[in-house]
């Protein structure tokens, strides 16, 4: 389905009358929207970043720090055709409730670096970061990253 029949399903939904019309309506568009930009890797990768960590457990807060002053937001869309949300979804993780309803406002998609200029996808579920990073460039060492977030100034 083309990305803009899905945008105008939306809008034909929040045209309507009647609350839990327009709320039934948006959710199944929200949902054709999700499956559409769940089915492929980014055209350029051909491939999808993993989940890495939460937030919680990371014992640097000085790398949340760095990566969330150089994110950049995006779209629900744009992180979905990015990130692999399959596993966290599999394990039935209570962050895919929250990422799953169009009308969370606690939900904020964004791309940034890490201290060593590794890209990396994450979402802010209020205030919690899922980070997902490139599998190509394996999982990075927590400590040494803690220490050039602190050498930059975090």
């Amino acid at each position: 389905m083309a990305k803009l029949d899905l945008q105008a399903l939306l809008v034909q939904a929040k045209a309507k009358t009647g609350k839990q019309a327009r709320q039934k309506d948006a959710k199944a568009a929200w949902i054709k929207l999700r499956d559409y930009a769940d089915s492929s890797g980014s055209p350029a990768r051909g491939h999808k970043f993993d989940f890495w960590l939460s937030c919680p457990d990371i014992v640097y807060g000085e790398i949340i720090h760095y990566m969330t002053d150089r994110a950049t937001e995006i779209s629900y869309t744009t992180f979905a055709r990015n990130a692999d949300l399959g596993p966290m979804r599999e394990e039935d993780h209570p962050a895919m409730y929250r990422i799953s309803r169009p009308d969370n406002w606690a939900v904020s998609f964004y791309k940034s670096e890490l201290p060593n200029g590794d890209p990396v996808y994450f979402f802010d579920w209020s205030r919690m970061e899922y980070i997902f990073v490139d599998p190509d460039r394996g999982f990075p060492d927590v400590h040494e990253l803690g220490r050039l977030a602190r050498e930059a100034g975090h």
